[in-house]
């Protein structure tokens, strides 16, 4: 009889504990855990390198000749940082005009160290075939640097033309 009032005693126990803290649910998670979360999906952006081989190649000879004029160079640079657009009345006509610099970048800009006004505007072409978009695109920088006192070159893989454009523009400096 002892021995049934010390099970008796026992069941109790287990059913407040059970009641109290739970063991019947820590069993269940313990023998069935609940299913893994989904994979977090794969995080879209990587990073590149800032220049193609190409445009790097140009770039190492580019920055010795701006060293030896003491010049500046400036990597990808966004046009509307460097040209703004005259005040107007027309509000949709501001637009229209910002949106046509607003998403385009300059290769390279060649600038005064001194007040870091940009000089030179240089595109790089690497010899690939122009599209129409291209044309159009180089010839509104041509006209757009001529309006505002700034040189324009055109580059499609004869540096010479560049070293004569700095010969004949800047003083070496020693």
């Amino acid at each position: 009889m002892e021995t049934l009032w010390v099970l008796l005693f026992i069941s109790v126990l287990f059913i407040y504990f059970n009641k109290a803290f739970g063991i019947a649910d820590i069993i269940k998670k313990k023998l069935n855990p609940p299913p893994p979360p989904p994979p977090e999906p794969e995080y879209p952006y990587c990073k590149k390198n800032l220049l193609t081989e190409s445009e790097l190649e140009f770039f190492k000879k580019l920055k010795s000749l701006t060293d030896e004029y003491s010049l500046g160079i400036n990597l990808k640079t966004c046009l509307d940082d460097i040209i703004c657009i005259k005040d107007s009345e027309d509000e949709s006509q501001l637009n229209e005009l910002f949106d046509k610099i607003k998403s385009k970048s300059i290769d390279f800009v060649i600038v005064d160290p001194d007040n870091m006004s940009a000089e030179c505007l240089i595109e790089f072409r690497d010899g690939s075939h122009k599209e129409p978009e291209q044309i159009e695109e180089d010839k509104f920088l041509k006209t757009l640097c001529e309006k505002n006192n700034i040189d324009f070159i055109l580059y499609q893989g004869d540096f010479e033309k560049i070293t004569k454009y700095f010969d004949e523009n800047w003083e070496i400096q020693t």
